[in-house]
C-alpha cells in the first residue's frame, strides 16, 4: 500500500512538471536586446558612436539619461557628452538598457583615431586640432567615395600605367602546365653544361620579348667568363667592349651575387655545375620591352610534342638568366640598369627554386608558382638591397606609385585592370622594403661590399618564400598578424611621416651611397637628367569623388577645425571593409 502511494505521488510530480514545462515553452522568450553601445567598449567625447537594437524598425525611442531622447530607428549615430550615461531604447512597451561610460578625447601630437565606414552617408566627429586623413580598403571597394562638401564633378579616372617606366624591368611570363613539366635525372642534368669553360660556345633559344608567340632568337654564345657562382655569356655576333664587360664582372661579384645568396638562398642547380648562366643578348635592347628576364621552363626538360602534357619545346634546360647588352651612357641600357637586371632576374631564379621548383621535383605536383605582385616586388627589393635603388632605375617606379596611390591595388588589378604594372611595383617595392627593415633588416661588412648580415629581414624573406601559402595572405602569416592589422600599420606610419613634414632618414648602401629602403617624403634624387621628388603628390580633395580598389590607400587632403566639426562622408556603394583614419598634426 505504501509502495502505490509513493508510486501516486511521483505520477502527480511527473504531471505537473510536464505542465509546467508546457507552459514555459509557450511563453514568448524576448531576445532583443541592445547590440551597440556596448559596455566591454571604449567611448570618447565629440565621436559619433551607433544605436542599434538586432531589429530593424523604425519605431524604436533612444534615450540617455544626460543628454535626453537621442532619436528614433536603428543603426543611429549620435555624439555624447561626457560622463556616465544610461542608454535606454523603448520599443514596443518595452525597455531595454545598458551603461556606457564617455571619456575625455585627449588626443595628442601624431596619435590617430580610425572609423569604420559602415554608411553611405555618414558624418565623422572629429575634435579641435589639424588632421590628416587616409583612407585605406581591404576586401572590398567604394563607389564614389567623397568627403566634405564635394562639388558635383564625375568620379575622377586617370589612363592605364602602361608607360611608366620604359621599358619596364621584365614581364612574367606564365606556365600554365608546370605540374606536368619533367625534369632530367640529377645524372642527366650535370651532363649538360658543366663541361663548357671560358671560349667555348653554345646556341641558345631567348624569349621574342616583343611577341612571345613568336619563335624564340637563335643565338650562338661564348662564354667570356666564368665566376665563382656564375658564368657570363655574350652573342658572338655583337661586339661588347672590355671596359664594360669589366664593370658587370665587378658589380656582379662584389654585390649582386654574394648578396643574393645571402639574402634569399640558392637556385636549383639543374645542369650541375655549380653555376647560374647570364647571357648578354641585343635582342632584347633591339626589341625594347625589357632589360631582362628569366624563363623559368628554362629548368625543366624539352619536350617538343605538342600533343603532350609535357610540351616545352624552348627550353635551354639550364639555369640561365637573359639581360640586354650593356651600352655605356644609354639612358635605358647602361651599366647600372643592366646590373640592377642581373640582382633582378637571378632573384627571379632563386625565388622560383624555392618556392616551387623544388618542391615540384620533391613530389609535391600541388604547390602553386608565386603570384605576379610577390615575385615582382621580391625582385625589385634585390634591386635596392644591392644597391641600385637610384641608379637601376626602381626610384622610377615608386615615384610612379606615389603620384596616384588610389588607382593601384596591392595585390590585385589596378584600376584599369591591369595585374602587372609599373605603379603596381612600385607599390610592392615601398611595401615590402617597410617589412624588411621593420624584422629588423640586415648589416654589411665594414670592408666587403658583398658581405651582409641577418638583422631578421633577411630570415623574413626566407621564411615567405619557403612557405606553401602564396600570395597577399602569405606575408601576414609570416609576419604573424591579420593582414587588415599589417596594412593599416603601414599606412599610418607613412601618414605620420606625411604629419611630421620631415624627411625621411632612410638607410643608404654603405658602398653605393644609394637608399636601401623606399618610404615616403624621402626628398630628391637625379636618375637619367630628371630629378625625382619622392614624397606623397597627389591627395583627394572634397571636390574628387573617388573610387576605391581593393586593399588600397590614399591620403585626403588635412582639415582644420577651430571647434568640434562633423565632417561628411559619402559613397555611392560600399563593398567588404574600408576606414578613415585621422592622424593629429601641429595647428
Amino acid at each position: 500500500m505504501r509502495n502505490k502511494f509513493i508510486l501516486l505521488l511521483l505520477l502527480i510530480s511527473l504531471f505537473i512538471s510536464c505542465e509546467n514545462s508546457i507552459q514555459e515553452e509557450e511563453e514568448e522568450v524576448d531576445l532583443t536586446k541592445i547590440i551597440s553601445p556596448n559596455n566591454e567598449w571604449n567611448y570618447y567625447e565629440n565621436r559619433t558612436l551607433q544605436l542599434s537594437l538586432n531589429i530593424r524598425s523604425n519605431e524604436i525611442e533612444w534615450f540617455s539619461d544626460l543628454d535626453g531622447f537621442l532619436g528614433n530607428g536603428n543603426g543611429l549615430f549620435v555624439s555624447l557628452r561626457k560622463g556616465f550615461h544610461n542608454i535606454k531604447a523603448n520599443y514596443k512597451n518595452k525597455t531595454y538598457s545598458i551603461g556606457i561610460e564617455i571619456k575625455k578625447d585627449n588626443v595628442g601630437y601624431l596619435e590617430e583615431r580610425r572609423f569604420l565606414i559602415s554608411l553611405t552617408d555618414m558624418q565623422i566627429n572629429i575634435t579641435e586640432g589639424l588632421w590628416f586623413p587616409s583612407v585605406t580598403t581591404h576586401d572590398g571597394t567604394m563607389i564614389g567615395f567623397s568627403y566634405g562638401y564635394p562639388e558635383p564633378k564625375p568620379i575622377f579616372s586617370i589612363l592605364a600605367d602602361n608607360t611608366a617606366c620604359s621599358p619596364l624591368r621584365d614581364f612574367h611570363i606564365p606556365i600554365e602546365n608546370i605540374e606536368n613539366l619533367k625534369v632530367k635525372s640529377s645524372k642527366a642534368r650535370f651532363s649538360i653544361t658543366a663541361s663548357y669553360k671560358v671560349g667555348d660556345y653554345k646556341d641558345f633559344l631567348v624569349l621574342n620579348t616583343a611577341n612571345t608567340y613568336e619563335k624564340p632568337n637563335e643565338i650562338n654564345g661564348r662564354m667570356i667568363h666564368s665566376g665563382n657562382r656564375y658564368t657570363l655569356w655574350r652573342d658572338v655576333n655583337e661586339s661588347i667592349s672590355s671596359s664594360l664587360i669589366n664593370q658587370i664582372i665587378n658589380n656582379i661579384d662584389n654585390k649582386i651575387m654574394p648578396r643574393l645568396i645571402s639574402i634569399w638562398g640558392e637556385w636549383a642547380d639543374v645542369d650541375g655545375d655549380g653555376k647560374i648562366a647570364i647571357l648578354l643578348t641585343k635582342t632584347i635592347n633591339n626589341e625594347n620591352v625589357s632589360t631582362g628576364f628569366f624563363f623559368p621552363q628554362d629548368m625543366f626538360t624539352v619536350e617538343s610534342d605538342p600533343n603532350e602534357p609535357s610540351y616545352n619545346p624552348d627550353s635551354n634546360q639550364m639555369d640561365i638568366v637573359y639581360v640586354g647588352y650593356p651600352i655605356a651612357n644609354d639612358p635605358v641600357y647602361n651599366i647600372n640598369t643592366i646590373s640592377a637586371a642581373i640582382a633582378h632576374e637571378i632573384t627571379h631564379a632563386i625565388t622560383f627554386s624555392q618556392k616551387t621548383y623544388n618542391k615540384l621535383i620533391a613530389g609535391n605536383s600541388s604547390i602553386k608558382r608565386e603570384t605576379v605582385f610577390l615575385e615582382e616586388g621580391w625582385s625589385h627589393l634585390s634591386e635596392n638591397l644591392c644597391g641600385f635603388s637610384v641608379s637601376g632605375g626602381n626610384i622610377v617606379f615608386l615615384k610612379r606609385y606615389f603620384e596616384n596611390t588610389a588607382i593601384y591595388s596591392f595585390c590585385s588589378p589596378n584600376a584599369m585592370g591591369q595585374m602587372d604594372s609599373a605603379g603596381m611595383r612600385g607599390a610592392m617595392t615601398l611595401f615590402l622594403s617597410w617589412l624588411f627593415w621593420k624584422q629588423g633588416g640586415m648589416e654589411w661588412h665594414p670592408t666587403d661590399s658583398g658581405v651582409v648580415y641577418d638583422r631578421g629581414g633577411i630570415n623574413f624573406l626566407k621564411t615567405l618564400t619557403s612557405s606553401d601559402s602564396i600570395g597577399w595572405p602569405s606575408i601576414g602569416e609570416t609576419a604573424g598578424k591579420t593582414m587588415d592589422d599589417l596594412f593599416l600599420e603601414f599606412v599610418s606610419a607613412m601618414n605620420r611621416q606625411r604629419v611630421s613634414n620631415k624627411l625621411y632618414e632612410y638607410k643608404s648602401d654603405p658602398y653605393t651611397g644609394e637608399p636601401v629602403e623606399f618610404f615616403n617624403n624621402m626628398g630628391e634624387f637625379l636618375y637619367q637628367g630628371v630629378l625625382y621628388n619622392i614624397s606623397i603628390d597627389t591627395m583627394v580633395s572634397a571636390n574628387e569623388p573617388r573610387n576605391t580598389l581593393p586593399w588600397s590607400f590614399f591620403f585626403l587632403e588635412s582639415v582644420s577645425a577651430k571647434d568640434n566639426y562633423l565632417l561628411p562622408v559619402s559613397s555611392r556603394l560600399i563593398l567588404g571593409k574600408a576606414l578613415i583614419s585621422f592622424i593629429k598634426g601641429n595647428l
